[in-house]
This record gives C-alpha cells, structure tokens and sequence, in this order.
C-alpha cells in the first residue's frame, strides 16, 4: 500500500485541525531536490514544518531526504514556584505527575531553572521505572530538556540541596507521541532497491538521532559522531539513542533505558544538498557520566581513502518499514555495492529508507567510514556524501581534533619557563619554543586543590601568563572551566591552585602552561605561535574523589515490600537510592529465612527483584541493602526484614461418596498445598433446585453457610454433608488461601446426586417391598460393598428395618414382618 500526496496532505490537516504541533524546522522527511538543484545553506534557520510534505513518490532519477521525525510539543505549564529546604540533608521539596494520556512517550521541556549547589531535578517514568536526575549543570548539557521516558505518565520531583533557599523550576511544554494506525510505517519505498534486504542488527557504534528520526555513527575513541547536515540544521535539542528496542505494531517508536540516551552538545554541519550534506557533533553525558564510547567501547573510524566504483558496502541505520512495522525505526543493516564515484559523493544500491538520513555508509573491506547516507532514489541512485570533502574534514578536526593545538613561540631568547612544580612533578627547564613534557604526570583527585608553582627567566613586567587543563578530555582546552588562568603577569613566580571539578574525566589528560609578551601578542590564548615566550605540556592523572558514604537511604528501605505474584514466585523493589559522587546504584535482596527454593539476587542494577523457584503458601523473609560504584563500595545498611507467603495452589475437584436421601460425603483434595493450608467449600450448583443450599458454603457441621468456613483438610477430613434434598445432583468447588489470607478461585467442581428417598426394606429400589428385595437384603447383611455395586442407585441403610442404625442379624425378622405384612 501507498500512500498519494492527497491523502498525506489529508492526514496534516487533520494533525493542524487537532491543534498538535509538528517539530519546529523538521516538516516530517526532507526536501525532493533534483541533482544539482539549489540547497539551503547550513544555518541555524527553521522552517515551517506543517507546510511541508512527506516526500512524494518521484520519478526515477528523483531524490529525497530520508529524515523521519516523530513527535509533536504540547503546551504543559507547571512552575514550582521558589523552594526552600531548611534541613541539613537533601530533601523532596517539590512533585507532580506530568501525564498526557494515550501518547507513547515524553519527553519535558524546561523554561526558567534555577537550582542551587547540591539541588537537582528526579524524572521517573510511571510505566517502567526508568530515572533520570539532573542537577543544574546537567539540564544545560540536556539544553534544559530531559531524555526520552516510554509511557505517558512520568513524576517530576525537586529535591534540594541542605540550606537552600531559591531553587525553582518551570516546565513549558512537552514533546509526546501519539500512536496513529496510518497503515505502512512508510509513504513509499525510496532507497528500497528492489527487495527490502534489511535485516535486523545490534551494532553499538551507531545511534537513532531524536527527535529527527535519523542515524548517526561513533566514529572516534572521543565518542564524536557524523550524520548528514539536514538531520541537526533546525537546531532542536537532539538526542542520540543507543540498545534501541523494537517499535510497537502501530510504528510508534519505543525509548531505551535512560542509560543509553545521550545529549548533542556541540554540531557543526553544512545542509548543502546532494554532496555537500553533513554534520559534525559532540556528544554529553549519559545519566551515569559515560560517553557513548566510555559506555560501549565500539566506533568504525574515518577511512584513509576513498573507495573504487564495484567497492562492497553496508548500511547501518534506523529505516522505517512497510513489509515490517514492528521494525520501525530501529536498527537494520543491508549491504550493496558503490555505483559510482562523483567529486563530493557516492551512488550507492544499498537498501535505505525514511530515518536512514546520517547512516554510515561503511567500506566492507575495511570497516571504515567512507560517505554518509543522504538521500534516496527511486531508480536505486541512493546519494552518501564523500567522507573526505574539505570541508567535512575541516570540521571533524575542528570539533573533534585527534590531537591537540600547536603551540609554540617564534624566538626563545628572551622570557621563559624556567621550572614548574605541582603535585609529584618538579621539572627545571632551559629555553625552548615548545617542551612536551607529558611523560611527566601527577594524580589529581577531582575536588582537592594542588598549588601549581611556575619559575620565569628573563622576565619582565610585559611577560603574562596562563594555564589550561583538558579535565573533560577531549583533546581541546576550550571548554568551561578548562582555562584556570589567563591573567599570570610580571615576573613571577606564578601560583595557582588548580581543583579538578566534579565533571572531569577521570583518566589522563593534559596541562599546558604558556607565558608571552604582550607587547607582541596581548591575547593570551592555548593556541597557536607567539613572538616570545614559551610554553610547556604536563600530565596530569585525574582521580576520583574518595567516596566514603554509601547511597541514600542508609539503612535502605522498601519501595514495595515482598509479595507473592504466584505459587512459586515472590517480588519486591527497593527504594530508589541516589549516590551523586559513585553511581550507578546496586541492589542486593537477601533471603533470610522460608522454605525451599529461597534465594539472594546479588548485587544487581535493578531495583525489582522476583524469587522464582518456591514453594506453595510457604512464608519467605528477605531484605534488602545497596552499594554505589566506589573502588571500594560504600554499602547501606539493611533494610527492615519483609515477609510474604506465596500463593496457594489452586485445589482440585473435591471427592463426593456415600450419597443417601439426605446426605452424602465430601472430601477436600489439597492439590499440592502443604497440610496447613485452610480450605473452604462451597455449594456451586443444584439440580433440581434447593434454595437453602445453592450458592452457600460449608459450616463445620456439614450444613450450609452465609459465609466461608477456613479448615484445614485434616480438620474437614470426609465431611458429611447433610440436610440435602432426596434425588437432587449437587456440585460443590474448593478455595484454598494462604497464610496472608491471599484467596485462591474456586478450583474445578464435582457433582454428585442423592439417592431417592426410598423406604427401609425396599432393597432394589423399585418402590415396593416384595419378594424381589429378599436378595438385596441378604446381600446387605453380608457383603454392603458388594451390595452398593449391584444396586448403586440405593443405600445398603435401608436393610436397617428396625432403625438401630446398623444392618445386621436383629433385622430379619423386621423384614419377614415387611414381607408377609404382619
């Protein structure tokens, strides 16, 4: 099935009848743009997204962008208004349930934050759990937006720091999916040469870009990535996805973990058209302070070469389907061969569609990235721009240089740097335009300061200095808080004290000390060539501060105490604990005490913990503790002891025996239930109908019951039940429960019927005493077993003529009196 433009026209109106508003500059795919046809250029600009079209089934020779955005912003208006929290720990000042009903996920969006030092922001998702918490420096690297939560219900809470005065937040809006049945995931099948090849992958190294519905790929051990220009040119606040999960079948996209989402943070791009389509990012911190590499440990590099025409190769990306829903938007690899190779791209047949704009076309000899995926066609000239176009280059060194800046001076006769000392290093130095001293290294813990002492020869009052540190380990020293000090002047000595802030990377990195004369060169900078002074590299190995306090609660507590989710099974969630300086947080459940099958979990990263394995309506004992992820774990506390039974099995069909006129017996079958498990029984049928016992339970007595009578099945043992009607079928069912009082259904029933209310000496049943019941009764003085087989319709009772209550040799003569009527 496809769709015509009419009908996608039709479907846009009715998203702007409904009042949802489609992403700002995305429109919902790219452009239909001839080879060679004028482009826009790579600024921040935005479009007007309603009033452009899916992109249209084109002639061969056609092409199209192959973005597929999803999701719309809805106005969602809550302020805190200013908190305070005078306690001296952390504390919940602030909650609310964020909830737009039906849609598939969300995603908040932040106007006004202020959240002072030790105060941060909790998101959790009602649907899985999944959290994430940000603190002020984190919402800026988020662009005052969170990840991507499934379901349509998350918990904003403001938690603030000790002592704090003015913390507010203001939520705007929120971006939200709804799930729309619109048939194919697809309007048609750009880039889809002949057979849809794809298959499904895993690969780590490559990314679902959101909300832009593109790919993007890891291409160093920096965790840069490369997309195609249109993918990033609108400037929304993007988001790269990693482990992502299948679609629903109505081709909503599904979120992973918070764990594997990551901000853009940096971008620089050029959305030129076919050949001239690419982009350049930077990527933040996930909610555990990784990068995708840190986390992943996968990248395919830049090639060192072009590839020839015939070349094999392979896509990786993030394609919506037709002949697949379920597979929309995650990740499918296919593989082809390059067509053709142009000054500034590729031609390609390797099957793309929507949301693989950005893909890595990767050489497959090599593994390498060769050109990035762009366009596609309906003649399979499916477009990837040149990996190595100049200004593709230029910008991935820019962003994300493989090493770092030149630095040096023109002459080394005058002012230099004579010695430094700082932590381990004491280094003396004679004059040179550049020393690369980084074989040189010193520890330094994040949050303690060390006093940086620079010596100067042949200074003077025009000689200024300065000091950068690459705590973010990038390769550049032009992040915030990188440039320690620009304003060193005279003739020394320098000092400063340098502290690794809370975010740096732990790892090694690099110092770099410079002084110059600013006569010459006023502007003190990291980079570059002075005409006088020096400037020297240190290293410096950046330590995690030591974390002697364990997560928060200590001792730990329950979210939702044990509880029995079957005869077999008992599941439990800790309380979330929260440790800023070591995350992530683990959880171990302990088994106390119970019966068989009880155990541990470990330690683990989840919170929920269910015990398979257990016994039957068998009591199980359990608590719980955590450790954040120091060298050395800082442990809480246990938890109080919780206790639950596991459920009941279900009993089986009861025994019904010894039916008479008015009674009969029933046994409970317990079904695998231990021997202290209660039963009761109830009356679920009658035929003909008997009001005083349809639909009651069993009393302790054998009669009927208002309400259930618990025994156990030693104390029902082969109840008799009485009181009932002659020649009328019952049907009676058991309930078990178990030790917390946890019913089970009624199990299967059994029927049985009394006998008819026939008179005593009426041995055979058929209504008159005669002759024929003198061998009935014989056989009931001698054999009643044998008797009830060969008269099952009676009771071998009824030989009890004399009505003693036994059948013996005292009935004869009562029965030769029945018999010749005396």
């Amino acid at each position: 099935m496809r769709w015509g433009v009419g009908v996608r026209h039709l479907w846009l109106v009715w998203l702007g009848a409904v009042g949802l508003t489609i992403w700002p500059g995305l429109g919902l795919a790219g452009t239909v743009r001839e080879p060679g046809q004028a482009a826009p250029s790579g600024s921040e600009s935005e479009a007007a997204g309603l009033a452009e079209e899916l992109p249209s089934a084109g002639e061969p020779g056609s092409y199209s962008t192959l973005q597929w955005p999803v999701g719309q912003f809805l106005d969602y208006s809550v302020d805190t208004g200013i908190l305070d929290n005078p306690a001296r720990d952390n504390s919940v000042v602030y909650d609310a349930v964020i909830s737009v009903e039906g849609s598939n996920w969300l995603r908040l969006y932040f106007g006004k934050v202020e959240l002072e030092p030790g105060s941060f922001i909790r998101v959790t998702s009602a649907l899985d759990g999944e959290v994430q918490e940000l603190d002020a420096a984190g919402l800026s690297m988020w662009s005052n937006t969170t990840a991507y939560f499934n379901g349509d219900t998350v918990y904003l809470e403001v938690i603030a720091g000790p002592q704090t005065t003015r913390n507010q937040v203001v939520l705007e809006r929120v971006a939200v999916e709804f799930g729309v049945e619109r048939g194919p995931c697809a309007p048609d099948d750009c880039g889809i040469c002949g057979t849809d090849n794809r298959v499904q992958s895993s690969e780590l190294w490559t990314g679902r870009l959101m909300p832009v519905g593109c790919t993007a790929s890891v291409y160093n051990t920096q965790s840069c990535l490369v997309s195609a220009g249109h993918c990033v040119s609108g400037g929304q606040a993007t988001v790269i996805q990693f482990n992502v999960p299948n679609s629903s079948s109505n081709c909503a996209t599904v979120n992973p973990p918070v764990a594997d989402q990551f901000p853009i943070v940096a971008r620089q791009y050029y959305d030129g058209g076919i050949g001239n389509d690419w982009a350049v990012m930077r990527t933040g911190t996930n909610s555990l302070g990784q990068r995708p590499y840190d986390r992943y440990g996968a990248y395919r590099p830049m090639a060192s070469s072009f590839a020839p025409v015939g070349a094999a190769v392979a896509v990786w990306g993030y394609g919506v389907d037709n002949n697949n829903p379920t597979w929309s938007q995650t990740q499918q690899t296919a593989s082809g061969t390059v067509g053709a190779r142009l000054g500034s791209y590729y031609e390609h047949n390797v099957d793309v569609t929507y949301g693989n704009s950005g893909s890595a076309l990767i050489r497959t000899s090599s593994s390498e990235i060769i050109g990035i995926v762009t366009h596609c066609s309906f003649s399979c000239e499916n477009i990837a721009t040149r990996h190595d176009l100049s200004n593709f280059t230029n910008a991935r060194e820019s962003l994300c240089p493989t090493s770092y800046c030149s630095a040096s001076s023109s002459s080394t006769s005058y002012e230099y740097i004579s010695r430094v000392e700082v932590g381990t290093i004491d280094n003396p130095s004679s004059s040179s335009g550049y020393a690369d001293y980084t074989g040189l290294s010193t520890d330094m813990q994040i949050g303690t300061g060390y006093t940086i002492t620079v010596t100067l020869s042949n200074a003077s009052s025009a000689t200024r200095g300065g000091l950068w540190v690459d705590w973010n380990r990038d390769l550049d020293f032009a992040d915030t808080g990188e440039a320690i000090t620009t304003s060193w002047s005279g003739g020394g000595p320098y000092t400063v004290v340098i502290t690794p802030p809370t975010g740096a990377v732990p790892g090694q990195t690099r110092l770099r000390v410079r002084i110059q004369n600013v006569n010459y060169d006023p502007t003190v900078q990291p980079c570059g060539t002075t005409s006088r002074g020096e400037v020297e590299d240190y290293g410096v190995n950046i330590v995690p501060a030591p974390d002697n306090t364990p997560p928060s609660p200590d001792p730990m507590t329950w979210s939702v105490p044990p509880y029995a989710v079957g005869t077999n099974a008992i599941s439990m969630t800790a309380t979330l604990a929260v440790d800023e300086q070591s995350p992530p947080v683990q959880y171990e459940f302990e088994f106390v005490s119970g019966g068989s099958g009880g155990t541990s979990s470990g330690w683990q990263l989840s919170r929920d913990y269910m015990d398979t394995g257990l016994e039957p309506n068998t009591t199980y004992s359990y608590r719980v503790r955590a450790r954040d992820s120091a060298s050395t774990p800082n442990v809480t506390g246990y938890s109080t002891v919780a206790t639950a039974a596991t459920l009941a099995n279900v009993p089986a069909a009861p025994t019904l025996s010894s039916p008479g006129p008015t009674s009969m017996r029933i046994d409970v079958n317990p079904n695998g239930n231990p021997a202290y498990t209660q039963f009761a029984i109830m009356c679920t049928g009658t035929n003909p109908y008997d009001l005083n016992w349809l639909n009651t339970w069993v009393n302790a007595s054998g009669r009927p019951a208002d309400n259930p009578v618990w025994r156990t099945d030693a104390e029902w043992g082969n109840m008799l039940l009485t009181g009932l009607r002659p020649n009328t079928t019952y049907t009676f069912a058991v309930k078990a429960r178990n030790l917390d009082n946890i019913e089970t259904l009624l199990g299967p029933g059994a029927s049985l019927a009394t006998t008819p209310a026939y008179q005593p000496g009426d041995m055979n049943c058929d209504g008159s005493i005669n002759a024929f019941d003198i061998d009935g009764f014989v056989l009931a003085l001698s054999n009643p077993t044998e008797y009830q087989q060969q008269y099952p319709n009676c009771n071998y009772m009824l030989g009890d003529i004399n009505g003693d209550g036994a059948v013996n040799a005292f009935d004869i003569d009562p029965f030769v009196d029945l018999l010749t009527g005396k």
